[in-house]
């Protein structure tokens, strides 16, 4: 299954998952928070609620027949067979300044796949997760030779309990309850840091911007709050971006290009550590989005009317060893409100 994150944008989803090295706002304190440093002034916003959900497009139909139809049997499950089930409900709030941000989030993100064991002479296993996450984040950053050096970190404890399960499907009746069990399920709290890097090497006209983040430096180290319970350790990691925005008064047209863990901590596939992005949009009201993730193609539009703003689209997701192994069409759609 694919490594757990806090915080995926909706909008950075919709262009590829890219944000490295375009990033501003409260988005900045997950991507690269040497964006902060970005523009002119003290404020740049307040986020009362951002509500977001990921889910698998074939989700629905497997909780359609749960909830609608109410067939929770394990026949009803095999005929999911390889389709990963994703769901991920996010709400950050928080307020950011120039130079400085602070926020609470809240993430719970669930994955199921049911598959044949080719190690196991065809057996049906089951793979079942649940990661839920509350955290707090402090952000700070700085520019330096005349705003073309930004630097940045961001500060974050966090609550998480996780559980994870793989057995036969034959033992998978009650999964809700076997995951939150005390023998499955543990809880963790840590404190970490992620450090960011932003150079403008462009000009008024044509913005040309180098990114780098490192995620959970040095390893963030999780707690675990059973007496006797093994600990968690999220590893670190190391993304590169660039990023192109040619802009006009009305309009901007944004390029993008990450290349995620680049010390291979969690991802030794090549082409799954490739995101590219895209954007076009118009007085910063509306806007449309583009990419490729993972070698699949993203698709998204935002609408932004300051006080509230939503972001649409549809993604894809490589859940297998290596890219074009086993897809997870994603649609995710964020409602955020603040100013």
């Amino acid at each position: 299954m694919e490594s757990y994150r806090l915080y995926k944008s909706p909008y950075a989803l919709g262009k590829g998952d890219t944000g490295v090295a375009d990033t501003d706002d409260h988005e900045a304190i997950f991507y690269n928070p040497a964006g902060l440093a970005q523009g002119k002034g003290i404020y740049k916003e307040t986020v009362f609620a951002s509500p977001s959900v990921v889910f698998s497009s074939d989700t629905k139909n497997l909780v359609r027949k749960i909830t609608v139809e109410n067939d929770s049997s394990i026949a009803s499950l095999r005929e999911h067979v390889g389709k990963n089930q994703h769901i991920s409900v996010t709400n950050f709030t928080g307020i950011v300044f120039r130079r400085a941000a602070i926020g609470a989030i809240a993430n719970t993100t669930n994955n199921l796949l049911l598959y044949k064991s080719a190690e196991n002479r065809g057996v049906e296993i089951l793979e079942a997760e649940s990661t839920t996450t509350t955290g707090l984040t402090f952000s700070f950053a700085e520019a330096f030779f005349k705003d073309s050096l930004m630097l940045g970190t961001t500060l974050k404890y966090l609550r998480q309990s996780h559980a994870e399960l793989n057995i036969n499907v034959v033992d998978a009746e009650n999964l809700s309850d076997q995951l939150s069990s005390d023998e499955i399920q543990n809880d963790y709290t840590g404190f970490g840091g992620d450090f960011g890097l932003l150079w403008n090497f462009g000009n008024k006209k044509s913005k040309k911007t180098m990114g780098l983040h490192v995620e959970n430096v040095g390893g963030l180290s999780l707690i675990n709050n059973k007496t006797d319970g093994k600990g968690r350790k999220l590893p670190q990691l190391i993304n590169f971006g660039l990023g192109f925005d040619i802009g006009t008064r009305l309009s901007s047209m944004k390029f993008n290009f990450d290349f995620r863990d680049l010390t291979n901590q969690i991802e030794p596939n090549f082409f799954k550590k490739i995101h590219i992005g895209s954007e076009l949009s118009f007085a910063s009201v509306f806007g449309f989005t583009g990419g490729v993730n993972q070698g699949y193609p993203t698709a998204g539009l935002f609408v932004n009317l300051y006080l509230v703003r939503m972001d649409v689209g549809i993604t894809t997701q490589e859940v297998g060893d290596k890219a074009g192994a086993r897809a997870d069409e994603r649609f995710f759609i964020r409602i955020m409100s603040g100013f």
